[in-house]
């Protein structure tokens, strides 16, 4: 596994490709090139980013900062209701210019935002607010000493969370979804160079990126933002169509 792991890292670098170019690449049958990308997946050295197309992963992953998973381990272990931390609380370490403040996003059942707000645990000098509008952020922010806030938002938006914890996808569409509706304050320019991140590091499943942006009705927005972003990264062509 290890020398065809060379030779594909050789022929393809940063690229993506298909069965069909990896089975000509290692001289193998296409049954066998399925098991090799099948075990490279299993062992976090390649990455699925769209249907029938793969690409090496790098070092990089993904994973919440300590304070969201102790929030989140508290509140499984106390409420049945379903949730699921988004947005900044899984993107957090993608952000290059850190800013003023973090807004953290919590989606949780209808009926159940009282609930998550009386028993989630949060660190000093952080809020907890059910569906704010932005004003309503603002003035927290501008007003106290307040830098991180715990937004709590009702909803059925679930697809692709686990454990609490919503996927790379799952959680750039959330943060898609509340920058462009300005809902949070968040540089826009800062959205292009989380998804470049991801991008480049071969950590996105576009699949599950743009099935979730149809079911929360933004996929012709992201289609343009990904043509735009496809100018400086590679974007699989299937998600620009």
């Amino acid at each position: 596994m290890e020398k065809h792991y060379e030779i594909i890292k050789a022929h393809f670098g940063k690229r993506q490709f298909s069965i069909e170019g990896l089975d000509k690449a290692l001289g193998v049958k296409a049954s066998s090139a399925h098991l090799i990308v099948r075990e490279l997946i299993k062992s976090r050295r390649a990455v699925r980013i769209m249907m029938g197309a793969y690409k090496l992963a790098e070092a990089k992953e993904s994973a919440p900062q300590k304070e969201i998973n102790r929030m989140r381990r508290h509140l499984a272990s106390i409420l049945t209701r379903k949730f699921a931390f988004t947005g900044l609380s899984i993107l957090e370490p993608f952000i290059h210019h850190m800013p003023y403040a973090l807004i953290y996003h919590l989606f949780v059942e209808p009926g159940s935002s009282e609930e998550f707000k009386h028993e989630i645990k949060v660190p000093q000098n952080t809020a907890v607010l059910i569906n704010p509008a932005l004003n309503e952020i603002d003035i927290m922010l501008n007003n106290t000493k307040i830098k991180k806030i715990v937004v709590i938002r009702e909803n059925n938006y679930f697809y692709s969370s686990k454990n609490g914890l919503a996927s790379i996808e799952s959680a750039f569409i959330d943060l898609f979804f509340e920058v462009t509706r300005e809902k949070m304050p968040f540089i826009k320019t800062d959205l292009e160079e989380i998804i470049k991140s991801l991008a480049l590091n071969g950590m996105i499943n576009y699949s599950r990126l743009m099935k979730y942006a149809k079911i929360r009705g933004i996929q012709g927005e992201l289609r343009l933002f990904l043509k735009h972003i496809s100018k400086s990264v590679e974007i699989p062509k299937e998600a620009l169509k």
